[in-house]
């Protein structure tokens, strides 16, 4: 089982880009596919590409840096896993609010 850490805490407006990251307690590389799944305020639903670097702890951190984040409201964002040749999974969902620019 992975055990996944808190993705990020900062407080982000609409506009920024952020990098997005998760830790897994164990080596994701061999999985097959490693996705970030992200529904806008506005239910739009989108896919962004994760890049698995692993540590020399054995601690697999998951990044996306997005520029998606194009409108205010909560953002209901997990990654996605799959196995080779088998299902996938994905992990714990996290909201996150991303806030007006005010000019």
């Amino acid at each position: 089982m992975i055990e996944i850490s808190v993705l990020t805490d900062e407080v982000h407006h609409v506009g920024d880009t952020p990098e997005l990251f998760i830790q897994a307690d164990e080596d994701v590389t061999g999985y097959e596919t490693c996705v970030w799944k992200i529904e806008k305020p506005s239910g739009v639903q989108i896919q962004v590409d994760g890049t698995v670097t692993v540590e020399a702890t054995g601690i697999s951190k998951i990044r996306a840096l997005t520029t998606d984040f194009d409108g205010a409201g909560i953002y209901r964002i997990h990654a996605y896993f799959t196995f080779p040749g088998s299902f996938g999974f994905h992990t714990v969902l996290w909201e996150h609010e991303v806030y007006p620019l005010y000019t």
